[in-house]
Formats: structure tokens, C-alpha cells, sequence
């Protein structure tokens, strides 16, 4: 059975050509490498489609008592991307699993994609995208809703570009990032994320926010920006404003700010 399904997804998606998916089980049989996949269908729940698996997409159970997350494996050069004016949406039904989960991958691309849990809103019990052991990702043109836990969550991640793109109402944190560097946030936003933290750096390098806007945000007992083993963090331009926590940063030397107004980033400062 599983051998057929291995074929049949790489004759759906050959290598180095374009693919269009209307529907969930669509997109999932065409991932591979190579590939990029066009969305030309409104919504994605990936979780309607039963027990299909590949080569490079696996249902994983940590438990017998956990929901099996999806997990996109071993992928080099897959693209995923809305095909028309209006972004489609991938979503999840469960409530803990991640949306999207990629693990081993390398060059894959997230382009004018809504992602989030579904139905909007509630209480999550795990994020919106997860990577682990990947290099060279981008996401562009998309927004990451909540109420996930977190927007991203990255661990052993060499390489990210996330470009004009939005991460919102996640119900935890902005993001919890492990032992990643060469991370890069370029013309997007961040806003109404978080209780209990907001952007997370532990053991990271080379961190760089440009033309962000960080507002109305709050990390709880947190600092806003909490890094640890962490250096290389910029912050250029943009705007950090209306936002609530312990602090800013919990390192201060280790995060350097240029061209941007602090004096109002947290609730209460700069008055």
C-alpha cells in the first residue's frame, strides 16, 4: 500500500515542474522535491484528508493519547503558493498539532498563504508552523494566525527569510526559536500575540528585524525580546510600540536598535 502511495505521488509531481492542487489531499500528494505546488482552491484543512502518506510526508505520533501530526520530511526545493489574486488558507483543525510541519527540509517556500487553526479563534495547544533540522526557508506574503500558541516555532533552523508577512493573535508567544541563526524578518508585522512570552531567542546567532512593526503585543512576565545564549540580534527601523511585558529586552547588550523609537515599545515607557 505504501509503495503506491510513494508512486503515486511522484507521478502527481515529477521533479523541477509546476503542479496545481485544488484540494488538501491534492496538495499533500504532490509534495516532493522540486516541486512547486500552486493553490488555485480557497481552503486547506489538511486534516480531512485520512492516513496518507509518502516518501516525504509522514503522520507522527509522539503517544498513543497525541493527535499524529503531519509532518513534511526530507524535501529539497519544494515551493507552496497561492495561484490567484485572493490567498488560500491552510488550516488545521485539531487544536494540537501544528498547521505546517517540516523536518530535514531544505529551500522550501511559503508564498500568499493564509495559515492558521480552524475555526479562527479559541484555545490552541500548539503553533502555526514548526521546523526542525532545516536550512534556507522563506515565507512570504502570508499571514500566520492565532489562537496557536505561537507563530513559529524553529529549532536547528539555518536560514529564514520572512518578508512582508504577518504573525497575529497567537494565544502564547510570537515565536520560540532553538539553536538557529541567519534568521531574517524584513516588512512585517506582529501584533495582539502572546501571554506568557514574545519573540524567544535561545542559543541563537545572527538575527536581523528590518521595517518591522511590533505592537499591542504581550509577553507576560517576559520581556519582549527574551534571548538567551543568544547574540547578533538587530532591530533597524520600523516601529515597537503599545506593547507589555517585564521589559524589552532580557539582555540588553545583546540586541542593538537603530533607527527605531523605543521610548514607547512597552506599555507605560516614554510617558
Amino acid at each position: 500500500m505504501l509503495a503506491s502511495l510513494i508512486l503515486s505521488a511522484a507521478l502527481a509531481a515529477a521533479p523541477g515542474r509546476s503542479v496545481q492542487a485544488e484540494t488538501a489531499e491534492e496538495l499533500l500528494k504532490a509534495i516532493a522535491p522540486g516541486v512547486t505546488i500552486e493553490l488555485t482552491g480557497s481552503d486547506y484543512n489538511l486534516y480531512e484528508v485520512q492516513e496518507f502518506e509518502s516518501a516525504y510526508v509522514k503522520w507522527v505520533q509522539e503517544t498513543p493519547d497525541d493527535t499524529a501530526q503531519i509532518t513534511i520530511r526530507g524535501v529539497y526545493g519544494l515551493t507552496i503558493m497561492t495561484k490567484g489574486d485572493i490567498p488560500s488558507r491552510l488550516l488545521a483543525s485539531p487544536r494540537d498539532v501544528f498547521v505546517l510541519a517540516f523536518e530535514d527540509c531544505t529551500k522550501v517556500e511559503l508564498n500568499g498563504l493564509v495559515l492558521g487553526h480552524n475555526p479562527e479563534g479559541g484555545e490552541c495547544f500548539d503553533g502555526v508552523i514548526y521546523a526542525k533540522n532545516c536550512r534556507d526557508l522563506g515565507i512570504y506574503d502570508s499571514d500566520l494566525f492565532g489562537c496557536g500558541t505561537t507563530g513559529l516555532n524553529l529549532d536547528n533552523v539555518n536560514g529564514l527569510i520572512f518578508d512582508h508577512s504577518t504573525i497575529r493573535n497567537c494565544n502564547s508567544s510570537i515565536m520560540n526559536v532553538y539553536d538557529s541563526k541567519n534568521l531574517k524578518f524584513s516588512d512585517s508585522t506582529f501584533f495582539q500575540n502572546g501571554a506568557d512570552s514574545g519573540f524567544d531567542f535561545n542559543g541563537c546567532t545572527g538575527v536581523d528585524f528590518e521595517d518591522c512593526i511590533v505592537h499591542d503585543n504581550n509577553a507576560g512576565g517576559s520581556s519582549l525580546f527574551n534571548v538567551y545564549r543568544t547574540e547578533d540580534v538587530h532591530f533597524l527601523r520600523g516601529n515597537i510600540s503599545g506593547n507589555s511585558g517585564a521589559g524589552l529586552v532580557s539582555l540588553p547588550n545583546v540586541m542593538v536598535f537603530e533607527g527605531v523609537d523605543i521610548s514607547k515599545a512597552l506599555v507605560g515607557s516614554g510617558d
